[in-house]
């Protein structure tokens, strides 16, 4: 007879409750984490300022080539070429921005999704999530 899904998660879960793990090896592990959370914020912070610094001095160019259009000092044809390069290197620039912004917010999932795991294997009769399935303890996994 075959067995259903809640009852396999049933044995596994029964089976689960049974495995420690050193106190030693927790302790270890979570200093590693601690050390590399540590680690990635300092990193993430310094490229993150770098790049807030990078769009703010390209906008302080592009409005000194503003001014220096309305004061007669170019012509419409070299104003509208620096312009644009200058707007490009802005759109790139915020975008280096937001993928330093979309990383923080993956670290911060995936620190909470590892958590998540921790907290659940703690109590095993908790509704926990991994990833985009939930597992509720009555029914399982959905």
């Amino acid at each position: 007879m075959p067995i259903t899904l809640v009852d396999l998660e049933k044995q596994i879960d029964d089976k689960l409750k049974n495995i420690t793990i050193l106190p030693e090896f927790r302790d270890w592990a979570l200093a590693v984490l601690r050390s590399n959370n540590d680690q990635e914020i300092k990193d993430r912070s310094k490229i993150y300022d770098s790049q807030q610094k990078a769009v703010a001095g390209t906008q302080t160019e592009l409005d000194n080539l503003t001014k220096m259009r309305y004061r007669d000092l170019i012509d419409d044809e070299m104003f509208l070429k620096e312009r644009n390069e200058l707007q490009g290197k802005l759109l790139r620039l915020r975008e280096s921005v937001r993928e330093i912004e979309k990383r923080a917010d993956e670290w911060i999932e995936l620190t909470r999704e590892g958590l998540s795991v921790r907290r659940a294997r703690q109590n095993p009769f908790q509704k926990w999530q991994f990833g985009d399935k939930t597992r509720d303890p009555k029914n399982g996994w959905n």
